[in-house]
């Protein structure tokens, strides 16, 4: 897997951090992989159809996955389905669970490989304290981002499309069913039940007065109690129809609550029917309509002739507090006009309930887009989006939170391998805040955007460049006539040429923001970040005993320096400024690799540092230095029968402050962790398996202004699951 979008520091951490737990992130396949079985490997996820390694006549199959299920869980909006290396997300039916895509043209005869690519919800959280909440999540202090500690690997797989008579593998070679025709019935499925007990050693944070609310926010993983979880999902499938189901219960003894989700969904080659709780994506909509939003509802599909109508309604679940109080409708029509006019129509209203709490007054909100996409052939296209809305709050006296704007968006994409051009602008109004439908942040920019790419036919040259400049008037009011310019850069160079060379991936970034106003007035600022990083990846032969031999070194540099002036009034005089620089490296390397079909090992190393001076009134110097080590292992004890995965974690950080007044360095918290995993997976039979997981987090602080709030977390879960 190849991490391209994003920072580059965060792209390095994620890279390494996936060399490291690929060999855990996926669940045992060790036990599936019994002698004698013929299949194309298939990665993640629960593929429903066209089977691994399988053998169809159909030329225009319906591509079908449930998708995993990982802690902190796939954020939808990233999801993405590739076709034999061709995006086809843009046609497919994408949710945070499942995908479906049936082609439009039939597919050639031969091998066809799928691949589902995604992130985790991690990246879509801009502040260390909400990041620090999310189980699964941590905060990068050299990135400013907040990062996912085990992602989950893409889902892939290969299956053949023939002109003779298919064979047709067993879903499960493990389970030993008999292989059923192309029209034989078939109905599977899994349930689950899961019991967390979550033990917290407090004491010595009780004796020196630690064991607060605000402490334990900042420190606690999880609240002290028991988690109960119950699941299940079944698939019934006749040819190109299926019906899947899924239902969890979730109860949460410190809350006091349970959480249901549930769902049923009948797909066919032209209809999608979900009924229960599903997530509305960007791409099932669109960015300015609804975005990464849960809805409980209803949600229908269907084809007629040269129209995709969708219509959903439904309660979206609020982010406060997860309760279902917006009640959400909409429609949206897509029409292939012609072989080069395609137009979509979107109308959506959501209307939020009254209720006690911080929001106090409800809104509703009218959204409304049509698209436009020219294809003037299969290289160039050309496509506009243009989106009005409308906000209302009953009762508010702020007119700013309420009014009518618009939205639209245009680009021109030529895709003519090797190159790949894309340029294009965007505007986006002031009263233009579908916010509470999504994760659309885009409010009040105007701007435009491009991308370049040239790759070889032989992907040994990969040069990937991006930019984006855009004003943002957020600052922007009556009284203040401020607005921010801001022009970022991200540059790629991969090369990959084999052999006994490895591949090599640069890349650099650069973001420039200065206030289009005088520096000194309260709001005005100047800010400067570079990011520059070096991965090295070896990949080696496989032998007879050594098998996915694989090292990874990554070198990164950032760089910050941002001057902003503040104040309570819009008198230069009266400004406060503030100065801050930061420089921070970090170098990580990996190894992994498996022996036989016994064990799989792998490690990684890193260490960072950083440097940073902050001056107001006064200059504050700081001085950080943070190792973290990696340890992941799989031991296949009883072949096919018991499996033990071990997993290791330190981390250590310490942080030297200096006294604005005396400049004297002075030790802060400095935290260390420790903490050990230990999974056990038990197969009763081929089809009945129990879990058993033990986990030990320690965490000190080696200062001894902070050695009170030492504690130690234990958690302890069981599982049992059948497979029918």
């Amino acid at each position: 897997m190849k991490i391209i979008g994003g920072k580059a520091l965060a792209g390095a951490i994620l890279a390494t951090i996936f060399s490291v737990s690929t060999v855990l992130a996926q669940e045992t396949k060790l036990a599936q992989n019994l002698p004698g079985t013929q299949t194309a490997p298939a990665v993640g996820g629960d593929i429903l159809n066209p089977l691994p390694g399988e053998s169809i006549l159909d030329q225009q199959p319906m591509i079908a996955v449930k998708l995993p299920s990982p802690t902190p869980p796939i954020d939808p909006n990233t999801i993405k389905l590739f076709m034999d290396g061709v995006d086809v997300t843009a046609e497919a039916t994408v949710s945070s669970e499942y995908v479906f895509y049936t082609s439009q043209i039939p597919m050639r005869f031969g091998s066809h490989n799928v691949l589902i690519a995604y992130e985790q919800i991690c990246r879509n959280h801009a502040a260390a304290v909400e990041c620090a909440d999310v189980t699964g999540c941590s905060w990068n202090a050299t990135s400013g981002a907040c990062e996912t500690t085990s992602p989950t690997p893409p889902v892939s797989w290969q299956f053949i499309i023939t002109r003779q008579a298919p064979v047709r593998p067993d879903k499960k070679p493990a389970t030993g069913r008999p292989t059923p025709s192309l029209d034989a019935k078939s109905f599977t499925g899994r349930y689950m039940v899961k019991v967390m007990a979550i033990d917290i050693n407090e004491a010595s944070r009780a004796e020196n007065g630690y064991s607060t609310e605000s402490y334990n926010r900042s420190d606690f993983r999880y609240k002290e109690g028991y988690n109960t979880t119950g699941s299940l999902d079944f698939t019934d499938r006749l040819g190109q129809r299926t019906i899947i189901g899924h239902y969890d219960r979730t109860i949460e003894q410190l809350r006091n609550r349970a959480n249901d989700k549930f769902s049923l969904n009948y797909v066919d080659k032209k209809s999608n029917v979900m009924v229960g709780d599903f997530y509305m994506t960007a791409r099932n909509f669109s960015q300015y309509a609804i975005s990464g939003v849960q809805i409980r509802g209803i949600q229908l599909q269907n084809s007629i002739d040269k129209h995709k109508i969708t219509t959903f309604a439904g309660r979206s679940q609020e982010p406060h507090d997860g309760r279902y109080y917006r009640t959400t409708f909409g429609i949206k029509i897509d029409k292939k006009h012609s072989e080069t006019h395609e137009f979509r129509l979107i109308s959506l209203r959501s209307k939020e309930s009254n209720f006690e709490g911080a929001y106090s007054y409800p809104s509703s909100d009218y959204i409304n887009t049509l698209s436009h996409t020219l294809n003037f052939n299969k290289k160039l296209v050309a496509s506009t989006e243009a989106a009005t809305g409308r906000t209302s709050k009953a009762g508010d006296p702020d007119p700013d939170n309420s009014g009518s704007d618009s939205a639209i968006n245009s680009s021109i994409t030529y895709n003519g391998k090797p190159y790949y051009l894309k340029a294009g602008r965007r505007r986006v109004g002031t009263n233009f805040n579908p916010t509470v439908l999504g994760t659309f942040t885009e409010r009040d920019r105007e701007g435009g955007y491009g991308e370049f790419r040239f790759e070889r036919p032989s992907r040994k040259l990969l040069i990937n460049s991006t930019f984006d400049t855009y004003h943002n008037n957020l600052n922007h009011t009556a009284n203040n006539d401020i607005s921010d310019q801001t022009r970022s850069g991200r540059n790629m160079l991969t090369l990959n040429y084999g052999w006994i060379l490895p591949q090599v991936q640069m890349t650099y970034n650069k973001l420039y923001t200065k206030s289009k106003f005088d520096l000194g007035y309260p709001d005005t600022q100047r800010s400067e970040s570079t990011n520059s990083s070096l991965r090295i990846t070896k990949e080696y032969h496989d032998t007879r005993l050594f098998t996915g031999t694989r090292l990874i070194a990554s070198f990164s540099r950032y760089d910050i320096d941002r001057l902003a002036y503040s104040g309570a009034t819009f008198d230069p005089t009266l400004s406060s400024v503030s100065d801050y620089n930061l420089r921070s490296d970090s170098t990580m390397w990996s190894f992994a690799s498996r022996y036989k079909a016994f064990m799989s090992l792998s490690y990684s190393n890193s260490l960072n540092k950083s440097y940073s001076i902050s001056t107001t009134s006064l200059t504050t110097m700081s001085d950080t230095r943070t190792t973290t080590d990696s340890l992941a292992a799989q031991f296949n004890i009883v072949p096919f029968k018991f499996i033990t995965n071990y997993r290791y974690r330190r981390s250590a950080r310490t942080t030297l402050t200096s006294d604005p007044i005396t400049s004297a360095m002075s030790v802060s918290s400095s935290p260390i962790d420790y903490e050990h995993t230990v999974t056990m997976v038990y197969y009763l039979t081929q089809k009945k398996k129990i879990s058993f997981e033990f986990s030990d987090y320690d965490k000190s602080f080696r200062a001894a202004a902070n050695a009170g709030r030492t504690y130690d977390l234990t958690t302890y879960e069981l599982g049992y699951s059948v497979d029918f």
